[in-house]
């Protein structure tokens, strides 16, 4: 021991060696070496949380797949949804815009019938089945202004009021 130490039982603080229990003197260090520790000791807590993880899986590809299916039929059954909405109000529109100014309406019924008055070749029940025809569709009263000639006329008739029964 040294002589000029004071007198402790434990002798001098000096002669503790470098490599005793505490080898760093320094707080900054303490303090860093007490966070590693606790660092440790938290990520093997996490760890031992595991055991949902380790369970197996849903297959991802497979739910997302399902979800992609539901949404297309969710999206076909939208397109259908709004596509009858589409015809509902293009039939609505075409019955006011005949109703409110039929002489603005070059297909309109009123100059079909005249046209096949007109026509004097279609007897009664043929006349009749015509009308039928023509009142169902636009399209088709629009192909019955347009065609010239009473021959191409006649031909378009028969052949369309064959499908219409009376």
């Amino acid at each position: 021991m040294n002589n000029n130490a004071p007198d402790s039982p434990y002798g001098d603080p000096g002669d503790v060696p470098e490599n005793s229990q505490n080898p760093s003197t320094n707080p900054e260090e303490q303090i860093l070496e007490n966070s590693a520790a606790s660092c440790r000791t938290q990520r093997a807590r996490s760890t031992e949380k595991v055991p949902e993880k380790t369970r197996p899986k849903k297959n991802k590809h497979a739910v997302l797949e399902s979800l992609v299916a539901l949404r297309k039929e969710e999206l076909e059954s939208y397109k259908d949804l709004k596509s009858k909405q589409i015809e509902s109000y293009k039939e609505v529109k075409l019955a006011q815009m005949e109703r409110n100014d039929p002489n603005n309406d070059p297909y309109s019924m009123a100059k079909c019938v005249a046209k096949l008055q007109e026509l004097d070749v279609l007897q009664t029940p043929e006349l009749m089945k015509t009308v039928n025809y023509l009142k169902k569709d636009k399209m088709n009263r629009e192909i019955f202004m347009t065609l010239t000639g009473n021959q191409n006329i006649v031909e378009f008739l028969k052949e369309a009021i064959s499908y219409v029964e009376f």
